[in-house]
């Protein structure tokens, strides 16, 4: 028999909680390049290496995808920022952009990694009123689903915002 021994190399925590972090992605962001008024799909090289950098993203090739997405400071690059634990910077970022459902989640799940709990709380509460689609998302996100617990009447809250959809 064989008895060769292996180990997974280390991983962000969202890899596997998730489908992938680059479930959170905004591929939307894309559209800023196209050309207006140009009905016919002509891609512009910025758009076309965006586009790089978010199939880097989907494949979990972070490094490659910030090398990218770095030249064009968005939501994508703060994604990116995460994945490689450069939470700080992610945060930086984030703080940049108009707040958003996806942007206040995105900063909720780096809070807890920079043991911000109760930051992290304020700002998950107030992208689920935002959109309820990410209370749902709660149990899915090991970040966030560790944070339920740190506060007495959280989870009821989200509960209570999910059902006045």
């Amino acid at each position: 028999t064989d008895h060769s021994v292996w180990s997974l190399p280390p991983a962000d925590t969202l890899t596997f909680v998730i489908a992938s972090v680059a479930d959170l992605a905004d591929a939307t962001l894309a559209r800023r390049f196209d050309i207006a008024g140009d009905s016919v799909n002509h891609l512009t090289p910025e758009r076309e290496e965006y586009a790089q950098g978010l199939e880097a993203l989907s494949n979990r090739e972070y490094q490659r995808a910030l090398g990218i997405l770095e030249k064009y400071p968005d939501y994508n690059t703060a994604v990116a920022l995460t994945c490689l634990g450069y939470h700080a910077k992610s945060e930086d970022l984030l703080k940049q952009l108009p707040q958003t459902a996806a942007v206040e989640y995105l900063r909720a799940i780096v809070n807890v990694r920079l043991e911000d709990y109760q930051a992290a709380a304020e700002l998950l509460l107030e992208a689920c009123r935002k959109d309820t689609k990410y209370v749902y998302r709660t149990e899915m996100d090991s970040d966030i689903a560790a944070l339920l617990p740190r506060f007495m009447g959280l989870k009821e809250e989200l509960e209570r915002i999910a059902s006045e959809e």
